[in-house]
């Protein structure tokens, strides 16, 4: 997780800029990197993960990258996620946004264009406002209230260029196997799964799994400890009250032989963290909050041991897993239409809580030094 901000065609000062990433440093709270050219400047506040994805920012001259995200491309030689975009950037210009495998938002401030792009997903968020022929954006929308009385979001999938305004994007596609019957679909289903759990294992960064208890962080838990024996689990539940899934966790766990550590949230450690959580998260959709305060439990809880985290959200969406939208639905082409909108909005729901999660500092544990890799296939 990374901060980025910027502004093309309109200036600011140094403590500005600071401002406007001082405001997410909870994104990014262990170096800040700035730029300032002729008609840009920018910057980004990095969290250290490895050295593949922690530099936010690539560039001293134009053109220069800000990205926030992980991508998963062969990527040659010590090249970091932003150099490679920025390289791949000169060779092929737009074009080679559509070749990107993975989560992101990113901006590239070239010398008379400012691209803003996000992947068609959606889990990094990207906020902007543009005037005339200037553009100014930033991760969330708190760094951009002092410069303008509006915002809008990037939606997943586009390019918002400076010269020619918003426009959809191809996106990455992954080479889809053919299959004759409900085995040979499990079985491509089950390497799907294990090249996503390794790809994003391979650079070493991953040391553990938040463990609902549910069926989806089960099969990420058991294909990462295949990959890594000493993963560590992670749980949450409330303690007035345990949750039937927190039973689960305990027997995929003890099945595991992995470590497993559960964390019991109080119901005044809710309520004194939801103010937080609404500012953070920049909504009041309950929902957003009501996950993002598990989440934020998880992460403290993780914070102690690690920076990087693979969680089970997104498998509802893409699996069609909640059961209450869908069951009753006879036609087969509205049940589709409806799973296809929930995965079509996922950026705004259960991804959104994850990216935008409470993550400030709390006494004797960091909790905002954590990364959540998604396994969005």
């Amino acid at each position: 997780m990374s901060a980025i901000a910027g502004l093309f065609n309109k200036r600011v000062n140094e403590e500005q800029l600071q401002a406007m990433l001082d405001s997410m440093r909870h994104r990014g709270p262990d170096k800040s990197r700035t730029f300032t050219l002729k008609n840009a400047t920018g910057g980004a506040a990095e969290l250290s993960i490895s050295s593949r994805s922690t530099q936010a920012m690539s560039g001293s001259d134009y053109p220069v990258v800000l990205f926030d995200g992980d991508i998963f491309n062969d990527i040659s030689g010590s090249l970091s996620n932003a150099e490679y975009i920025r390289e791949q950037y000169i060779k092929k210009g737009k074009a080679c946004f559509s070749e990107l495998d993975g989560s992101f938002s990113c901006a590239v401030l070239d010398k008379n264009e400012a691209l803003l792009v996000r992947d068609h997903v959606g889990a990094r968020p990207l906020i902007y406002h543009s005037e005339n022929d200037s553009l100014m954006f930033a991760s969330e929308a708190k760094a951009l209230l002092e410069h303008s009385d509006s915002v809008e979001e990037l939606p997943p999938g586009h390019i918002f260029s400076s010269r020619d305004g918003l426009e959809p994007f191809n996106p990455y596609q992954a080479e889809l196997l053919q299959f004759d019957t409900p085995e040979q679909a499990a079985e491509i289903l089950e390497n799907f799964m294990v090249k996503a759990v390794e790809k994003r294992m391979a650079d070493g960064a991953v040391k553990a799994v938040a463990l609902s208890g549910g069926l989806d962080s089960s099969i990420i838990a058991s294909v990462a400890k295949s990959i890594d024996p000493a993963i560590k689990l992670f749980s949450t539940t409330i303690k007035r009250s345990p949750s039937q899934d927190i039973k689960y966790a305990k027997i995929m766990a003890e099945y595991l032989g992995l470590k497993h550590e559960i964390y019991e949230i109080t119901d005044q450690e809710i309520k004194d963290l939801i103010p937080e959580a609404v500012w953070l998260m920049e909504t009041f959709d309950e929902d957003c909050i009501s996950g993002a305060v598990a989440n934020y439990y998880t992460s403290k809880c993780v914070s102690g041991h690690t920076n990087c985290v693979l969680v089970g959200e997104g498998a509802d969406e893409l699996f069609g897993g909640y059961f209450k939208e869908l069951k009753d639905i006879a036609d087969p082409h509205e049940k589709e239409r409806v799973a296809r909108k929930l995965v079509d909005i996922a950026y705004n729901t259960a991804l959104r809580r994850l990216d935008r999660k409470p993550g400030w500092p709390i006494p004797c544990i960091t909790a905002h030094r954590f990364w959540i890799r998604l396994l969005w296939l």
